[in-house]
């Protein structure tokens, strides 16, 4: 188990502070929580920074967001969370991480444990997939759970089917469809950090697992690819990190998706999606009508993808909605 999702206080705590927390249980049912405050951006080259100012204060043109509410309130309410998690956890709760470190305008902050030690790396599981997370290291709180309910819906259409896994980070995708019987498995990052964790991954769940890992920027590697693939997923950082860069950002998905559109085979399924809070729903599908159109292939859309029910979103804060997917079939 994950995430334990279902608490109403753990959803309250995050629906109602727009925070960042996740809680992982290891395999002997311990739980480690990470909290990191509003403002986790991952750029093109896989490096994750959080990024924060006070409200009325605009950042610079480098990719940085113009404005949002300051993270500081969420920093001085760590011990209302620590607390509340212990009443949540009890005994099982052996240590919460604080990464805000890069986030709070204060510099206040040092990445580290605020309650209880636990070594930097963790053992989780889904759906019968281990995982080691690293913290430290790790993009925000080492693990996307976020994707959870989409993992699940790889593996359910994986069988028999070679499936490409771009910015596949860790592998949550790729150890999915492996579960799911896949015939072939292929995972691609520019990190090589990245792909040595996906490799460990995927030696602690399967063995000789027809699975190859390669770190190697993506929008080139799928200009190289030949049209072998019948599931292709696409799932990269936030190219639109703010207002100011959604055109140029809106430009790197519709490439992205215009290639995979072009490369996959006919009757194949493409899972692709976008974290940028700056790209709305109507954007997204318009640019991967775009994609498809210059792709000069017929595509329909099978699903919606949004994030999974743990990520509560708060009716005055629209942006919390901000992973956005769809499962197209590409004909």
């Amino acid at each position: 188990m994950a995430l334990l999702f279902h608490n109403p206080l753990l959803l309250l705590l995050q629906g109602r502070f727009s925070c960042d927390i996740r809680c992982h249980q290891n395999q002997k049912a311990q739980i480690q929580c990470i909290l990191c405050t509003p403002g986790t951006y991952q750029d093109e080259t896989g490096k994750t920074e959080c990024k924060e100012v006070p409200k009325g204060y605009y950042q610079d043109e480098e990719g940085k967001d113009d404005y949002k509410p300051c993270s500081e309130g969420m920093y001085q309410n760590f011990p209302l969370f620590t607390n509340v998690l212990q009443a949540i956890f009890g005994d099982k709760l052996v240590a919460i991480f604080n990464k805000s470190s890069s986030t709070l305008p204060s510099g206040n902050s040092t990445d580290g444990y605020i309650w209880g030690s636990n070594p930097d790396e963790w053992e989780i599981k889904e759906d019968e997939n281990k995982f080691i997370i690293n913290f430290y290291e790790g993009q925000k709180t080492g693990f996307f759970i976020d994707q959870r309910e989409n993992r699940a819906l790889v593996r359910s259409l994986s069988e028999g089917k070679r499936v490409l896994n771009t910015f596949g980070y860790t592998g949550g995708f790729s150890l999915s469809a492996l579960r799911g019987n896949a015939q072939y498995v292929e995972t691609v990052d520019i990190s090589k950090k990245a792909i040595a964790l996906c490799d460990r991954n995927v030696s602690l769940n399967f063995h000789n697992a027809n699975h190859k890992s390669v770190a190697l920027d993506v929008p080139h590697y799928l200009s190289e690819i030949d049209n072998n693939y019948d599931i292709i997923i696409l799932d990269p950082p936030a190219f639109a990190k703010n207002h100011r860069s959604l055109q140029q950002g809106l430009k790197g998905y519709k490439n992205i998706n215009q290639r995979a559109i072009e490369k996959i085979k006919p009757g194949g399924l493409i899972f692709t999606f976008s974290c940028s809070q700056a790209v709305s729903k109507d954007d997204f599908q318009t640019m991967v009508f775009t994609a498809a159109a210059n792709a000069n292939r017929k595509v329909r859309i099978i699903k919606h993808l949004p994030h999974a029910i743990d990520h509560p979103v708060s009716i005055y804060h629209p942006e919390g909605e901000y992973l956005k997917g769809l499962l197209i079939y590409v004909e």
